[in-house]
């Protein structure tokens, strides 16, 4: 019921496009429409036609995280925190001899 809910707000606002064409909505490369998609049209009269509220119902929504998984999230977190504190200087920058996958692998080692 709730996923629904979410995505006939999704319609709605798709459809609040003003002129807005398919292909632009759907996420079209810019300049390139989308085969199969109607430009020109707009939105409203498009959801419509595809019955996406019909389809809204059999979506589901995304998975809740487990608590383990909660805890390794909550972990890693603080660990990239103290990580980024041994691995950048006050102004941001990285530290002679530190870079991106080294601050990863150091909080990936203090997460264990």
């Amino acid at each position: 019921m709730a996923a629904s809910a979410y995505l006939r707000g999704i319609a709605d606002q798709l459809a609040g496009f003003a002129g807005g064409t398919i292909g632009a909505a759907i996420g079209a490369r810019r300049g390139k429409p989308m085969e199969g998609a109607l430009i020109g049209r707009t939105l409203a009269p498009r959801i419509i036609e595809t019955g996406a509220l019909a389809i809204a119902d059999k979506i589901r929504k995304p998975r809740k995280q487990s608590s383990s998984q909660k805890k390794r999230s909550k972990k890693m977190s603080k660990a990239l925190s103290k990580a980024n504190n041994k691995a950048k200087k006050k102004n941001g920058d990285f530290k002679k001899g530190w870079n991106q996958s080294r601050l990863m692998k150091e909080a990936h080692r203090l997460c264990k």
